[in-house]
């Protein structure tokens, strides 16, 4: 997992791996984050969305990938929190 900038996250497979295991991973993700995180000084409730692409039929390089993941995000935060959507091409 790596932080991209601002509240956004990358999550790489460290080999390939099949799409259902990517719907289950995000379906783990979505679900630990659906109780309040417990601060300091209070809690914070966190919602997740969340925007896939898949190599290498979404893209072919990490510019394409980013781009391809992002339209996917604005997709499911359209659609409101705690979302997963994967990249369709137009």
């Amino acid at each position: 997992m790596a932080r991209i900038g601002g509240d956004e996250f990358a999550l790489l497979p460290a080999a390939p791996i099949r799409v259902s295991d990517v719907e289950q991973i995000c379906r783990r993700l979505l679900e630990s984050f659906v109780e309040p995180v417990g601060l300091q000084r209070g809690k914070v409730d966190c919602g997740v969305s969340i925007g896939g692409a898949s190599f290498p039929q979404d893209g072919r390089d990490t510019t394409s990938l980013c781009r391809a993941a992002d339209q996917a995000l604005y997709q499911a935060k359209s659609e409101g929190r705690r979302r997963v959507c994967h990249y369709r091409a137009a």
